[in-house]
């Protein structure tokens, strides 16, 4: 048996060593090779999810191989070209990845690039959640204000003022949800809800708890200790409000949504502590 070591970088440019060994059974020459990483670190857990996850979806890995074996092709003596090729097909996989080894979905921030699916699951959570509470031909338009809004969430995700995460699926991003501190200066020393949407057929399976617990819990690292959001007094989405503890205040806000006057209650977290 041969044993040859050599420095290497995975995927992730993770350093670490390979070890090959060449062996002569009586039938056949065989290699076999082991990576040891120089470190635990995110990164390498990235790197065993994507090789896990290429071992389990064949169509996957055949994919990723064909496209290093024409990029390697291609630039045969330009590495960082050759690496460049195919890191946007290891992002993708990766993702995909993620959301096989969380059991189907994915909590994460959202990024540059999410905003248009953000804003498609904000116009059409709002016709779901609205129809018969706001007039329908307003309602019927929002699709016009599409672009603005993709315009507006890819502002918000750049300025990273607020903390906006999204439930993603195989099928894309089905949820989100926007927290940041108090706009109304009397409530300074309190977090927001801005808001939190979920595709109609994606709820009844604790994506919206999840988002919701996820962004109660990043604001009290904040330095919150309460929180509250503004809900029309006829959504039905409060009692979803009340089961994760909040509490009718007593305050409202009188507005108008679509020629509509509408009344907002606002719900209160008291103690931010319980996430």
């Amino acid at each position: 048996m041969s044993l040859l070591a050599f420095f290497w970088k995975g995927e992730y440019g993770i350093s670490g060593r390979r070890y090959c060994a060449l062996y002569d059974s009586s039938e056949r020459l065989g290699l076999v090779h082991l990576h040891m990483f120089a470190k635990e670190s995110p990164e390498v857990e990235k790197h065993l999810i994507f090789r896990d996850y290429l071992r389990e979806h064949p169509n996957s890995a055949r994919l990723y191989d064909q496209t290093k074996k024409t990029l390697s092709q291609k630039f045969r003596n330009e590495r960082e070209k050759y690496t460049e090729g195919k890191t946007d097909l290891i992002q993708s996989i990766l993702r995909q990845a993620k959301i096989w080894k969380n059991g189907g979905h994915l909590l994460r921030k959202a990024e540059l690039g999410d905003e248009a699916e953000i804003a498609n699951v904000h116009l059409n959570s709002w016709r779901e959640i609205y129809k018969g509470l706001l007039p329908q031909d307003y309602l019927d338009s929002l699709p016009l204000t599409f672009s603005r809004r993709m315009r507006w969430w890819k502002k918000s995700i750049a300025e990273e003022r607020e903390i906006i995460q999204i439930i993603e699926t195989n099928e894309g991003i089905v949820g989100f949800s926007c927290f940041g501190p108090a706009r109304r200066s009397e409530d300074s020393d309190m977090a927001e809800l801005y808001a939190i949407y979920l595709l109609e057929r994606h709820k009844g399976k604790g994506f919206g708890f999840e988002l919701l617990r996820s962004g109660l819990k990043l604001m009290k690292e904040s330095g919150f200790k309460k929180a509250y959001c503004w809900v029309l007094d006829k959504n039905p989405t409060i009692e979803f409000y009340k089961r994760t503890g909040a509490q009718n205040s007593g305050v409202t806000m009188d507005a108008e949504i679509g020629d509509q006057k509408v009344t907002e209650l606002m719900y209160i977290w008291k103690d931010l502590g319980e996430f």
